[in-house]
């Protein structure tokens, strides 16, 4: 688990790197070439399996899947594979609704109905849910009920 959190973050570093301090295509190409064979080398050595994607302003500049998506099956990973990630993603979550509340797109003292109407709960807030203090009863039993996510057996 620590090497798939050390790679995930080299990969997250570099990648978000390719946004700042960018000051054409020129400079961005090598840097996605890069991406590219540092992904290549790590999967050639069992170190890597995952899907990559790389956008600017709802463009994609890069979009590599490399490995496999099921073991029992070989089935191999596509740049549409869904992945559990769990409790990796709320960091990234939380960092998105902090730069909607800074654009104004979205208060923390708001009912999540305001944003999300089909939200079952009426008074749990965006704070609630940041706060993990929501009281949402366990997502993977509404998850496996309702079909959302994909558990290997």
């Amino acid at each position: 688990m620590n090497r798939i959190l050390h790679i995930f973050s080299f990969v997250f570093l570099v990648s978000s790197s390719l946004s700042y301090g960018q000051k054409g295509k020129s400079v961005l190409i090598p840097r996605l070439k890069t991406l590219d064979s540092t992904l290549t080398v790590l999967h050639n050595r069992g170190m890597y399996n995952g899907v990559v994607l790389v956008a600017e302003q709802g463009k994609v500049l890069y979009k590599k899947a490399l490995g496999i998506a099921n073991i029992a099956t070989n089935e191999p990973l596509t740049a549409s594979s869904a992945f559990n990630l769990a409790s990796v993603s709320k960091q990234f979550i939380a960092m998105m609704v902090m730069q909607l509340q800074e654009r104004g797109k979205l208060s923390y003292d708001e009912p999540v109905q305001t944003y999300l109407p089909d939200f079952p709960y009426t008074t749990i807030t965006v704070r609630d849910l940041l706060n993990h203090t929501s009281g949402l009863p366990e997502y993977f039993d509404l998850a496996q009920k309702y079909g959302a996510t994909r558990y290997a057996d």
